[in-house]
């Protein structure tokens, strides 16, 4: 319980770390004079496109806010380039929880910022964001952008039917026809390719050509892969009904782990948010001893012992709590799916004879171990140089059986570290 409370209080003092986290990144803005301000940008993980961002002419300096409205450009070095337009912007939505019956046209003067996902000689890929749906704008040799169309709509007879209309598809056609004549395969690959940054910016990139061709930074959602070694410390109790005589004795053991997993971020160049998949492997020796009274007249001592293997796998959300190139202070939560397997097992019972002083043994029925378990462990860790993680973590306490007479519960503290492969 003690280690419970530890974590407890490591979740609710860690977030004072992070109060003052920000992520500034070398970069530039563009002032309405046209101006160029060099400086230092915070980088967050902008699910939207942002309205406002924070400068810093230096990093000791304090902040400053720019907008749409005092600024028409800016980029942060090596990630993201982003730039101001006035244009239409189309207000449908594409959850399908929230679309109508027809086809909704409808669309909004604004002055948003753009993210600049591709460019080259002939067409610029932009893309934009808000609580309403994503969306792609094309510019076309410098052009002001125009959206590419994209809607999806109810039929108005029959609600369960469902509309795609992909003008986006004929606006590509068309620009291939005139940069790129006679491409069949590209003309196919349109037909072919859905309304995402990854087979558009492909579409624009082959109508663009090479060499000309710069790809924005693209790893915002790149992987990571990762290895490692632990090692768990498990307490195992045993409970007898609600024999109130029973005296159990929980046991300690020590065994190493192995996982290895992915980890797929919703901006890598940010990487706050982190999904983390990872399978790991943990062996384990359990050995429980327990004593019941009958009055006065006998003592019976009951050991149950198992060996346990038992793969898992365990999606994982992670969210680093302070965040910079070096040095990384995270929490991490996830649910674990637990197959256990047992073998050498034993459950005997020995009464004494409190008068006598005699004793007898024998085997007793197994309580029924379940094969299939979850958890939900719990870690709090440190990246050190992009590449090595530290953690420690807790496995808070887990029910092995699925017998109404019995209970084997186990609870899990494990420490180790993980080696990050790539960038």
């Amino acid at each position: 319980m003690k280690y419970l409370y530890l974590f407890i209080t490591l979740i609710f003092v860690t977030p004072l770390f992070s109060s003052a986290q920000s992520n500034y990144k070398s970069g530039y803005l563009i002032t309405l004079k046209g101006d160029t301000v060099n400086g230092f940008i915070n980088y967050k993980d902008w699910d939207k496109n942002p309205k406002v961002i924070d400068f810093k002419s230096n990093l000791e300096d304090n902040k400053t806010e720019y907008s749409v409205r005092n600024i028409v450009a800016f980029t942060i070095n090596g990630y993201e380039k982003y730039k101001r337009f006035n244009l239409w912007i189309s207000q449908d939505y594409v959850d399908h929880e929230k679309l109508v019956q027809w086809l909704d046209t409808t669309v909004k003067f604004d002055t948003v910022f753009l993210r600049t996902v591709t460019t080259g000689k002939n067409l610029t890929l932009y893309a934009y964001k808000d609580k309403i749906k994503p969306r792609f704008f094309i510019s076309d040799m410098g052009s002001e952008p125009v959206e590419l169309g994209h809607h999806i709509y109810l039929d108005t007879t029959y609600a369960t039917v469902v509309h795609i209309k992909d003008t986006y598809k004929i606006q590509l056609q068309k620009l291939t026809a005139t940069y790129k004549p006679g491409d069949q395969k590209l003309i196919d690959h349109i037909q072919l390719g859905s309304y995402n940054e990854d087979d558009l910016s492909d579409i624009v990139y082959r109508i663009n050509g090479s060499p000309d061709v710069q790809k924005a930074a693209l790893t915002r959602n790149a992987p990571r892969f990762f290895a490692g070694i632990g090692i768990n410390s498990f307490s195992s109790s045993f409970k007898v009904g609600s024999d109130a005589t029973a005296t159990t004795t929980a046991t300690s053991t020590f065994a190493p782990g192995l996982d290895l997993g992915i980890d797929v971020y919703t901006n890598k160049n940010v990487g706050r948010w982190i999904l983390r998949l990872d399978v790991s492997a943990i062996p384990n020796s359990v050995n429980i001893s327990y004593k019941t009274t009958q009055g006065t007249a006998s003592t019976t001592d009951y050991v149950l012992k198992f060996k346990q293997f038992t793969p898992a796998f365990t999606p994982q959300l992670i969210y680093n709590l302070y965040n910079s190139d070096t040095f990384k202070l995270y929490l991490d939560a996830g649910v674990g799916v637990n197959v256990n397997l047992y073998s050498s097992k034993h459950y005997t019972g020995t009464v004494t004879y409190t008068v006598s002083g005699t004793s007898g043994s024998g085997n007793l029925q197994m309580p029924n171990l379940q094969f299939l378990t979850f958890d939900v462990p719990v870690k709090i860790g440190v990246v050190i140089n992009k590449n090595i993680d530290i953690y420690v973590g807790l496995n808070p306490k887990m029910r092995l059986d699925d017998d109404s007479d019995y209970q084997v519960n186990q609870t899990s503290i494990t420490a180790g570290m993980h080696y990050f492969f790539g960038r």
